[in-house]
């Protein structure tokens, strides 16, 4: 084949592989464009001839440059992806719910109406009792983990805000601040 010709292809498939990016982003068919489009620059100057010196030429440049722009390059370009909480159990926490069934801290044989349906309760600290009040505080797995309203209420009425933080162990402390 004519080394034009070949000199030809490498430009072309560099810049299909650069226009390829807009399709198959990812920041790795822009930089095998750019090497490509290397190769057929430095054919076009006489200091490349043969076609296993351009592939060798393609495929070491290629890695080179993926190798030291991507990361470069993924840090200056935006970022189309965004990353939402898709845990909807965190949407729960806070809400009052009714007591079915006595629950305390150490078993979680408690029940609560929770959405119109029974869930497995335990309370953070103390008992509460069937036709209590109480605030989803967090779960585990199916497991509600709750606290009492009126402990909330009296924080609140000294004019302090509850804030309930879960611990690493599952346990949970509502303190004033």
């Amino acid at each position: 084949m004519d080394p034009v010709i070949i000199t030809w292809l490498w430009l072309v498939a560099g810049l299909l592989l650069i226009g390829g990016e807009v399709v198959l982003p990812g920041l790795v068919s822009i930089f095998l464009g750019i090497a490509a489009v290397l190769v057929a620059g430095l054919r076009f100057l006489g200091l490349v001839e043969s076609l296993p010196a351009s592939l060798g030429l393609w495929m070491v440049s290629s890695v080179a440059l993926v190798l030291v722009f991507r990361n470069l390059a993924k840090k200056w370009l935006p970022n189309e992806t965004s990353r939402e909480n898709i845990d909807e159990r965190t949407e729960n926490y806070g809400k009052i719910v009714d007591v079915l069934a006595d629950i305390d801290e150490e078993s979680s044989e408690g029940r609560i109406r929770f959405q119109g349906t029974e869930w497995a309760a335990r309370s953070v600290e103390g008992t509460l009792k069937k036709g209590d009040k109480a605030r989803i505080v967090y779960n585990e797995n199916l497991l509600w983990i709750v606290e009492a309203v009126e402990e909330v209420k009296e924080l609140e009425a000294d004019g302090r805000e509850a804030v309930t933080v879960p611990t690493h162990r599952g346990e949970s402390s509502t303190s004033g601040s």
